[in-house]
């Protein structure tokens, strides 16, 4: 495909982050191997921990290299930004800024080391809104759909769906390893249950002055 150039640069550097990511996973699988053989004054470094976040981080990289694959079809630019993306767009940015969210969310515990918010985004709300706006749409509605184009926006749902799913998955095991602001998610939960403490314990109940 004869891609404008700005749409050229930006996919060369889309790819030159996927491989730049990679490598950097690699790297940091070496060197976790290595951890197991030095000595901590703070105890056995938590290889198992930080093993399952890299094989997280690993799946999310090939679904994010999946969808750049999808998102950079002929099709996508021609049939499906048309017909799916641009009359779904309030939907599709509120996913994609939960998704950032996210990511910054994780990032900035990760190099902290700082206990994360009881509260995270909620990407998959916003994923599952964008699919029942997409299925509202007329071309879904009326089945007017031709597979070998359309099928390209379902794949970028059911990828995202899989990138949101491993977020979540760090946010609970980030949120297990650095802690959680207010001690716990189950804490901060109550807080907005029907549940009256006062009526509970048998206090009388405080009149408003």
């Amino acid at each position: 495909m004869n891609y404008p150039s700005h749409l050229r640069a930006s996919i060369k550097e889309f790819m030159a982050m996927e491989l730049h990511l990679q490598l950097k996973l690699i790297e940091l699988q070496g060197l976790l191997a290595q951890t197991q053989n030095e000595p901590r004054l703070k105890g056995p470094f938590p290889v198992a921990l930080y093993r399952t976040i890299l094989t997280s981080l690993q799946s999310m990289l090939d679904m994010l290299h999946s969808l750049r694959c999808a998102t950079t079809q002929e099709d996508w630019y021609t049939v499906v930004r048309r017909q799916f993306i641009i009359p779904v767009n309030k939907q599709r940015r509120d996913m994609v800024g939960n998704v950032l969210l996210y990511f910054s969310t994780l990032s900035g515990a990760f190099q902290l080391k700082t206990p994360l918010p009881p509260y995270l985004p909620p990407a998959e709300q916003a994923r599952e809104k964008l699919v029942d706006a997409v299925r509202q749409l007329k071309v879904v509605k009326n089945k007017d759909i031709k597979a070998s184009k359309h099928l390209l926006f379902f794949a970028y749902v059911i990828l995202m769906s899989g990138v949101i799913k491993e977020l979540e998955f760090l946010g609970r095991t980030v949120q297990e390893a650095f802690g959680v602001i207010g001690e716990s998610s189950s804490l901060f939960e109550a807080l907005f249950t029907n549940y009256d403490v006062d009526e509970e314990e048998g206090r009388p109940e405080t009149e408003n002055c």
